[in-house]
């Protein structure tokens, strides 16, 4: 049951008006945090009750541990602890998500000396597990660190974990700001839910008119690129970095916007990150909490560097870890290093450029910084590395010919012309609202502090946008190539 279900918006709907007209009150929120975790736990279950063990499992025992470590003075015990936390959350990460690339990995070296093979598991992997992971990771590790004192009431914290707005897939918010909020009682502001709810259709928008869509094209492209030519691999590419922002940011917007109504306030993901300056900038912007994840608790935690070798090594360390955390195959982990190469080698460049008095030279090694992050994504969309070795073989299929040919050719993965233009239209109409928000920030004080007339008229637009365009038809396609191409959940919510 996801955010785009009908079911789910059901049952937030019940949940918001017992949780404001029954629960959020200073005499009950113990109560009001227990139905909290009740209705996070049923929505985690609504993907597999059986998911529901391991959370509750790491939970609890990151609960006690935390307990313990501010009991406990003598620094090697501390310090044991700590690491009993990293291994059990990482355990059960490993197991159901890294368990085959470890066995490949095994298999690959010991197959230099002699042919070896060992048993798989064939698990399905529990939703959002990589999330809740690195966020109880991090709440021992902030409590070892003295930075937040560890909670005292189980339900408090069982609710922090698993918090349904942001559970599968972030933001992956720390204890010192997101606890808290649990312990006081919030105010129903008007003027706060009214931009919560536009949120969430902005979210909304992003998603099933513009996501799902490319989602067509992306998903029909990959399942079978040997039939790609330049054009329309080159426009896959696109699709699917415009695919990739839509689906996950617009999972944030609805994620925060629903928070929002309830009162929480979670941390902002996406900054606008295809307006960035650099490549560096590309990910303080995207995906914000998972890359300070890895700079507050990995890169931090590494011996100081004492030259810029070292701080690439660093760099890429922190790279290929976040590779892996993405998905459990080569392709990540070579994405991972790609981004991280290019932020050591590149960016330099790339500053050195717009620091110059050359408006076109700036804006020319702008566009050259986003086109290799661009190009690198093939690694993470493509299952394995020989298939987005075919992806790559495309470009050598130029033929001029193909240009008369679009529509015929687009057809053919998927969409029609017509639904193409209107994928590329509200594309550019994102763009233009971020645009907006980059460069004119006082157009975005003056929307949500203005005049309301603007703002039900943007919420109604972009409902009309919603039903009219929210693309849900049901394509039927041959054989393996028809169960990869509808995109119905968020992209993340495999991680």
């Amino acid at each position: 049951m996801g955010f785009a279900g009908f079911k789910f918006w059901v049952c937030f709907g019940a949940l918001f008006v017992i949780y404001w007209a029954a629960l959020n009150f200073q005499s009950r929120i113990k109560y009001r945090n227990l139905a909290l975790l009740i209705g996070s736990y049923l929505f985690y279950a609504s993907w597999d009750w059986r998911f529901l063990g391991i959370i509750f499992t790491s939970s609890v025992l990151d609960f006690l541990i935390g307990l313990q470590l501010e009991r406990e003075r003598e620094q090697l015990k501390r310090k044991l602890l700590l690491a009993s936390s990293i291994v059990l959350n990482l355990g059960f990460l490993a197991l159901f998500k890294y368990h085959n690339f470890f066995i490949d990995a095994t298999e690959s070296m010991l197959g230099l000396f002699a042919p070896v093979s060992f048993s798989r598991l064939n698990w399905v992997l529990p939703v959002g597990i990589s999330f809740y992971t690195f966020q109880t990771i991090s709440y021992t590790v902030d409590v070892y660190r003295g930075i937040v004192k560890p909670e005292r009431d189980p339900v408090t914290f069982l609710a922090y974990v698993s918090f349904f707005p942001q559970l599968l897939a972030g933001p992956i918010e720390k204890a010192k700001t997101l606890i808290p909020q649990f312990h006081r009682i919030h105010r129903f502001e008007l003027d706060v839910m009214k931009g919560a709810l536009l949120r969430i259709l902005w979210g909304a928008f992003k998603k099933v008119v513009i996501a799902d869509r490319l989602a067509i094209f992306v998903n029909h492209a990959y399942a079978q690129p040997e039939e790609l030519t330049t054009l329309t691999a080159m426009t896959a590419i696109v699709f699917f970095v415009f695919q990739l922002y839509c689906d996950f940011s617009g999972y944030c917007d609805m994620a925060i916007g629903m928070a929002r109504l309830l009162g929480f306030e979670l941390s902002e993901n996406f900054k606008r990150p295809l307006l960035a300056g650099n490549i560096r900038s590309v990910y303080q912007r995207w995906h914000i909490t998972i890359h300070k994840w890895f700079k507050d608790y990995v890169y931090f935690s590494l011996p100081i560097h004492k030259n810029n070798l070292q701080r690439g090594l660093k760099v890429l360390l922190v790279f290929a870890l976040a590779g892996l955390w993405h998905g459990s195959g080569m392709n990540f982990l070579l994405w991972g290093l790609l981004n991280g190469l290019l932020i050591f080698l590149l960016d330099p460049v790339i500053d050195a450029a717009q620091r110059s008095a050359s408006i076109i030279l700036g804006t020319v090694s702008r566009g050259i910084g986003h086109l290799a992050v661009y190009l690198s994504l093939v690694f993470f969309r493509a299952e394995t590395l020989q298939e987005a070795g075919v992806v790559f073989r495309s470009f050598l299929k130029w033929n001029y010919s193909d240009l008369a040919a679009i529509p015929e050719h687009f057809a053919q993965f998927g969409l029609h012309i017509n639904e193409m233009i209107v994928a590329v239209f509200f594309v550019l109409m994102v763009l233009l609202v971020e645009c907006i928000q980059e460069y004119a920030p006082e157009a975005s004080v003056r929307f949500f502090r203005g005049m309301g007339l603007w703002r039900w008229s943007a919420a109604m637009a972009l409902s009309f946008c919603i039903i009219l365009f929210g693309f849900y038809d049901n394509r039927e396609g041959q054989g393996a190539v028809a169960d990869k191409l509808m995109q119905r959940e968020f992209l993340y919510e495999q991680f």
